[in-house]
């Protein structure tokens, strides 16, 4: 079974959550989400937007990024952003870009990157467009 090395509980991936769950947590606060990367670490934060649909130099959300405000620097993409439930890991979307930079974080290497809000591609929609599963 997959799991999150998220330096204290490593929880087991038990799936990915459902567009409709995504839609509703984008639209009312409450469940936390979470996202642990190489530079920011282990953070929480809410779901603030789904649907995204912007292109950045070699992507495109096609509509389906999400945004949390779990924080995101560089050194994260492809970090995990998630629900706990019952001590489990829920996918909600990969982290591969910052929006809304707030202030900087040291790197590992020394270095000061900005951190701002996580967007990535929505769970639901790797797993069933590309050859990953979170199951």
């Amino acid at each position: 079974m997959s799991y999150i090395d998220d330096n204290n509980d490593y929880p087991s991936v038990g799936g990915r959550v459902s567009e409709t769950k995504i839609d509703s947590m984008a639209t009312s606060s409450g469940e936390d989400v979470y996202n642990m990367g190489v530079t920011t670490g282990l953070t929480t934060g809410q779901i603030v937007s789904s649907d995204k649909s912007f292109t950045f130099t070699c992507m495109n959300f096609h509509d389906e990024g999400v945004e949390s405000t779990t924080n995101f620097a560089n050194g994260d993409s492809g970090s995990p952003c998630y629900v706990l439930r019952d001590g489990d890991a829920y996918i909600t979307h990969v982290g591969s870009y910052r929006y809304y930079d707030r202030d900087g974080i040291k790197t590992c290497s020394g270095d000061t990157a900005q951190q701002g809000n996580a967007v990535g591609t929505a769970g639901y929609y790797i797993q069933n467009n590309e050859n990953i599963s979170f199951d």
